[in-house]
């Protein structure tokens, strides 16, 4: 028993060692803008107003998703306890699905808003990048395929011992 322990313990330790260092974490904030400011030629109150739009899009959010969680703990508490209250219980169902279908619907308000904020020459050149999105999946498949370079990443930390490695498990349809 003593040896398989030990054996397991060195298996686990190997495969610990044999993943190499990991990479630095990137620090979490907002995404840079600078790109979609200059194409679009935001001015500083826009991105101001967006940002806050974002802000209350979150807010709006958190506050939906609370109601969520309330309500499935409703739910499991009463599914727990073996509730045979129907009508309860379908309630509950229908109200947690009602909240999830309004966040779409909500999000879709904010993107109406935040839109209402450009100029028209800047809504001329969001739609450039709306086609431009289109194509976003056909690009990706060309790269995969090595018709396309990908985009020059700028340096993240040192690079990893022998290089970068190619993702071998990326899967294409």
């Amino acid at each position: 028993m003593h040896r398989i322990f030990l054996a397991a313990m060195f298996a686990f330790s190997s495969a610990l060692f044999a993943q190499g260092p990991q990479a630095p974490q990137q620090p979490q904030g907002p995404p840079p803008i600078a790109e979609v400011k200059a194409f679009l030629q935001l001015s500083d109150p826009q991105i101001q107003q967006l940002r806050d739009l974002i802000g209350s899009m979150a807010d709006t959010n958190r506050t939906r998703n609370q109601e969520i969680a309330h309500k499935q703990q409703q739910l499991n508490d009463m599914l727990q306890q073996g509730s045979t209250d129907a009508n309860a219980l379908g309630r509950l169902l229908i109200d947690i699905q009602t909240l999830r279908k309004q966040a779409g619907s909500t999000a879709e308000n904010f993107r109406i808003q935040a839109v209402a904020l450009l100029a028209d020459a800047q809504k001329t050149r969001l739609k450039q990048l709306e086609d431009a999105a289109k194509l976003a999946p056909a690009i990706q498949q060309a790269i995969f395929l090595n018709l396309l370079a990908p985009p020059a990443q700028p340096p993240q930390g040192p690079p990893a011992p022998g290089g970068p490695r190619p993702n071998l498990f990326f899967t294409q349809q």
